[in-house]
């Protein structure tokens, strides 16, 4: 169903839901994991690394050879490729990002750290930029999915060091919080 920018949420047939624009976002976020991957296998400066074509990792100090292939030629020509794929997939991220926050899926804030997280990625190094976006986009939202997280948040932000024990004084806030918050 559009909500007013009319593009759709997805829905497939004999699927029980629709896909959102965070789903297909989720997916282009992968692709571009698995691209940022492929450049740092390939060729990548800041490892020292790159693959030459007998599928050997040599040290980038070294230019290659008739069996390895030429560095420059070979390797880091790959590494630009899968680089053109790679920002593809992050501007369509970042035109994803734009239009949730224009429906009013996102906030401003998240908006704006979602877009500085995918252009940190796009322009980074591919191994700096391999690591910030399996701790921003894999491992960060795998970790404050736990109950264990989410408890501690509960007891950092709203516990009773943070409000006190339930009581008459603040029984509607505790309520509130019951009644409201997703574990």
């Amino acid at each position: 169903m559009p909500k007013g920018d009319g593009i759709p949420d997805v829905a497939f047939p004999g699927n029980a839901r629709s896909t959102t624009l965070g789903d297909v976002g989720m997916l282009a976020a992968y692709i571009g994991l698995a691209l940022t991957i492929g450049q740092v296998i390939n060729y990548d400066e800041f490892l020292g690394i790159w693959l030459g074509k007998n599928g050997k990792l040599y040290n980038t100090s070294w230019g290659g050879n008739g069996s390895a292939g030429g560095k420059e030629i070979y390797a880091h020509a790959r590494y630009r490729t899968i680089g053109k794929f790679g920002t593809a997939m992050g501007v369509t991220l970042l035109v994803l990002t734009g239009i949730q926050w224009k429906r009013g899926d996102i906030g401003t804030g998240w908006a704006l750290a979602q877009g500085a997280s995918t252009g940190f990625t796009m322009v980074s190094k591919a191994s700096i930029g391999l690591a910030w976006d399996f701790g921003w986009g894999i491992l960060g939202p795998w970790v404050t999915s736990w109950d264990s997280y989410q408890r501690f948040k509960f007891n950092f932000y709203y516990g009773e060091s943070a409000v006190g024990p339930p009581s008459e004084l603040n029984r509607e806030l505790w309520n509130d919080f019951y009644e409201n918050y997703q574990f």
